[in-house]
């Protein structure tokens, strides 16, 4: 019996994959009873030749959804658990061990963790993740990131699997619907895996945010929203906040009060969460590059919305 399917989706990982594969093949052994599965979304690179020298499972499914790639995976995987790991992630050499308590609790329904930033990673990539992955003990959460998840098998089938109608934002709704069906989710920080695909540039970052915010409210469409995810649904209005308060600032000084809360208030609630969760060690340096990327952030939310809006505009002329 397979005791546990790794799931890797994966398009144009011809940098990463090789890494990835080879450093699962050195914690995995034939006792594991560990089967490897491949899906790749339509590469056009050597990602397909690196992953074929391997002793891995690979098929194709070109053209579709990330969270049908995972899907496709988790159909055909014969384990009692599956992990979902992504092509840009190394696992750490005690993944395994870390897991195995997970396995036969039955109230446990995923595990895994937010995968952190490389040693050698840019400051965009190390600071960002000091926010992402601030837990540094085990303890139940609403989600986990879909790059590092494993979950029970019978508990994935149960509520089928990821929508493969969301772009982004699968793993959130995902997870939501696990715990609606009563199972427990948790985030245990050693099962270590290492992201090397996180945005190394402030440009990259915004883009990457871009991307990520295109399914941002899908919670509310799907029925699947938590009052903890309000912060996230608030924030791309920020910046629009800001520049409207600016412009009324530009009119008249009598609107100069409404600037100052508008742009400081969500500032200082960040900061003090940051220094609350977040292990900074100290470092101030750390704070204010946060800071910096909180704005990037909140510029890359801002745009998604705006494109999200304008796209519905131009859905509804068309009609």
């Amino acid at each position: 019996m397979t005791t546990l399917s790794i799931v890797i989706p994966a398009k144009n990982e011809e940098k990463n994959i090789g890494q990835v594969l080879t450093q699962l093949s050195h914690i995995i052994n034939k006792k594991n009873n560990i089967e490897i599965i491949v899906v790749d979304n339509g590469s056009t690179d050597k990602t397909l030749e690196i992953a074929s020298g391997f002793n891995v499972q690979i098929h194709t499914l070109p053209d579709v959804t990330v969270a049908s790639v995972r899907n496709y995976g988790a159909k055909i995987a014969k384990g009692d658990c599956i992990a979902f790991l992504d092509a840009d992630c190394i696992v750490d050499r005690d993944w395994l061990k870390s897991m195995k308590k997970y396995f036969l609790d039955p109230e446990v329904g995923a595990f895994g963790s937010t995968p952190i930033a490389p040693e050698n990673g840019t400051w965009v990539e190390r600071n960002w993740s000091l926010v992402r992955a601030r837990r540094q003990t085990a303890s139940e959460v609403d989600w986990i990131n879909s790059s590092n998840l494993i979950v029970k098998r019978s508990a994935f089938h149960e509520i089928s699997g990821f929508s493969e109608d969301l772009i982004t934002c699968e793993d959130v709704d995902f997870c939501y619907r696990l715990i609606s069906n009563k199972y427990k989710i948790i985030y245990d920080p050693k099962i270590k895996a290492i992201h090397l695909g996180e945005p190394k540039t402030i440009k990259e970052f915004i883009k990457k945010e871009i991307w990520r915010g295109k399914n941002n409210y899908s919670g509310i469409s799907f029925g699947t929203f938590k009052l903890t995810e309000a912060k996230s649904l608030l924030i791309p209005f920020y910046l629009p906040m800001v520049l409207l308060s600016l412009i009324l600032c530009l009119i008249g000084k009598i609107f100069l009060f409404a600037f100052f809360p508008i742009f400081f208030v969500p500032i200082l609630c960040f900061n003090f969460w940051v220094l609350k969760y977040c292990k900074l060690e100290g470092r101030l340096t750390d704070l204010g590059c946060i800071n910096i990327l909180f704005l990037a952030y909140a510029t890359g939310r801002s745009i998604a919305l705006a494109n999200k809006i304008l796209k519905i505009r131009t859905l509804e002329e068309k009609k």
